[in-house]
């Protein structure tokens, strides 16, 4: 209540945990009639339904979607074993650094230009290719998070490779008959 008449807009609150059901945000903004605040109206969301929605975003079971915080520590993962951990109704948070994939760290490391648009990287260890995107929320939102994903490019190409093999394969068979 109190932050939403103070900032007089939409506001997000950072994670708590919620007393009926867990790990949660809320999402709040005030009312007005003749320019005095009537009351708020406020929104709970629970993180695993964020979580459940990075997922849906993400393009594969390879893929990895997190939404971080102003400091790069992650709020919620499409993924649960890369959530934070709530220990005694307090939320331990999980900097990115000590996530057990070191990718989402790879692609804000190798993000040309720190745009929003989808860029390509390569894993230096395994030499495997990866799309990610990293999206700031809208100014609006109060908070300056960020939504990552990250995907192996294969996931998206790896069809068009396995065709080009047989189209390559079907070529060299019919030169080798000819």
């Amino acid at each position: 209540y109190k932050v939403a008449v103070k900032n007089g807009k939409l506001a997000f609150s950072d994670p708590y945990v919620k007393a009926s059901s867990g790990v949660g945000i809320s999402i709040v903004s005030p009312f007005y009639n003749e320019g005095k605040v009537l009351g708020v109206v406020a929104v709970d969301i629970k993180l695993e339904s964020i979580g459940a929605l990075l997922k849906d975003l993400s393009s594969s079971d390879q893929s990895i979607g997190l939404l971080l915080d102003e400091a790069g520590s992650v709020i919620v993962s499409s993924n649960p074993k890369f959530s934070p951990k709530v220990v005694n109704e307090d939320i331990i948070p999980l900097p990115l650094q000590n996530l057990p994939s070191k990718l989402p760290s790879l692609a804000l490391i190798f993000n040309p230009n720190k745009s929003n648009s989808p860029f390509i990287f390569v894993e230096p260890q395994s030499g495997i290719e990866y799309i990610a995107t990293i999206n700031e929320m809208p100014p609006e939102f109060t908070k300056r998070w960020q939504i990552l994903i990250v995907s192996p490019i294969n996931d998206f190409a790896g069809l068009l490779i396995e065709n080009n093999k047989v189209i390559l394969l079907v070529g060299a068979f019919g030169l080798f008959i000819q």
